[in-house]
């Protein structure tokens, strides 16, 4: 009996049950938590309390979703375009009829089409709407990605693009090429830079028209609300229009 008790409470602290409560709230999956789970993206860096335990949006999976729903880039008939889509969002968006929703990825599973960022076979000036969240830093010629995002946006339609952003100037040497150095430089073992600001020279030298969103800011939210959404402080967005 007092083992099966024990299994029952390992069960619990183990289950994102055990999240449940009314100190947080989860914008993405309307969940309410005592606490998020915590989320470590790297090896050498300290976790964080930031995931949701039950559809595991990140702080800027949950900012990205109050935006595009405060700007209401949801609304109308659009074909969107989702890159390494986080499932969460991908779960949502799903859901809206009006949305001509395709995702990609190189080797995610469960994409509708597994192509390379530098070679998208869309038609040019095809999309509405894209995100592509924390995707560039992983590709080496990410000018060439870039050039196939603007391709395939549509004239008028926009491309919200976020990357890790540290300094002024984007550091990047193609000599580092162990998990080790990787991580300690670019953040990441599997990053290949750390973009600084000049990202927006590189978005715009292909032609968009590039609006540096900072988050929360453009949110409007109170601290009180920033801190139950979990939502990241002072992270760059970048807004990317073809007109």
């Amino acid at each position: 009996m007092k083992e099966n008790v024990k299994r029952l409470i390992r069960f619990f602290e183990n289950s994102p049950l055990a999240y449940f409560g009314f100190v947080h709230s989860c914008p993405v999956c309307g969940t309410r938590l005592k606490e998020f789970a915590m989320f470590k993206p790297s090896f050498s860096r300290p976790g964080r309390p930031a995931e949701c335990p039950f559809c595991h949006s990140y702080e800027r999976t949950r900012h990205i979703w109050l935006y595009m729903n405060k700007k209401k880039l949801l609304k109308g008939q659009k074909r969107m375009l989702h890159v390494a889509p986080e499932p969460s969002l991908m779960k949502n968006i799903k859901r809206m009829s009006n949305i001509n929703y395709i995702t990609t990825d190189f080797s995610m599973r469960g994409v509708d089409l597994r192509a390379s960022l530098t070679d998208l076979p869309f038609y040019s000036n095809f999309f509405d709407l894209i995100y592509c969240s924390n995707v560039l830093e992983h590709i080496e010629n990410d000018a060439l990605a870039i050039s196939e995002l603007f391709r395939v946006t549509k004239y008028g339609g926009l491309a919200i693009i976020q990357v890790p952003v540290k300094g002024e100037v984007t550091f990047e040497d193609s000599k580092v090429t162990s998990d080790e150095e990787r991580d300690r430089l670019f953040g990441q073992c599997d990053h290949v830079r750390y973009y600084g600001k000049d990202i927006k020279q590189r978005l715009e030298r292909v032609g968009f028209q590039v609006e540096e969103c900072k988050m929360p800011d453009a949110l409007n939210l109170s601290e009180g609300e920033i801190e139950r959404y979990r939502i990241a402080k002072r992270e760059l967005v970048h807004i990317c229009y073809k007109t």
